[in-house]
């Protein structure tokens, strides 16, 4: 029998199976936030260009000896890996889990509306 785990306001997890057999299976579920997910996975996708492209502005700033180019590239960077720290945490508490009676991770979170997978 094929299973998912959803709920309002929770991560939905990945199809999962269960075994036939007699009795009731027991289901641990360590739910995420939904909304803290996706605000995870916007803070990565803008900090993770963000950065990237500063980085790559203070070294044409370098290059080019442009002060102004060094300074805006190192606020681009630092910005970008602010948003990108920042991300990691949401990312980790939007993320839902699903293990069996003996602990065994089953399912966890399925994609999100932005295509990246969780943790």
């Amino acid at each position: 029998m094929e299973a998912r785990v959803r709920a309002p306001g929770m991560t939905t997890t990945n199809i999962f199976r269960l075994q036939p057999g007699i009795g009731t299976a027991r289901l641990s579920v360590d739910g995420g936030s939904k909304t803290w997910r996706d605000w995870g996975v916007l803070s990565l996708a803008i900090g993770t260009p963000l950065a990237l492209g500063g980085g790559a502005l203070y070294g044409f700033g370098h290059y080019q000896d442009s002060e102004g180019m060094k300074t805006a590239g190192i606020a681009a960077l630092a910005v970008g890996g602010l948003a990108v720290v920042a991300s990691l945490p949401m990312l980790i508490s939007g993320s839902t889990s699903v293990r069996d009676f003996n602990g065994k991770l089953i399912a966890r979170s399925r994609r999100s509306h932005f295509g990246a997978w969780q943790f």
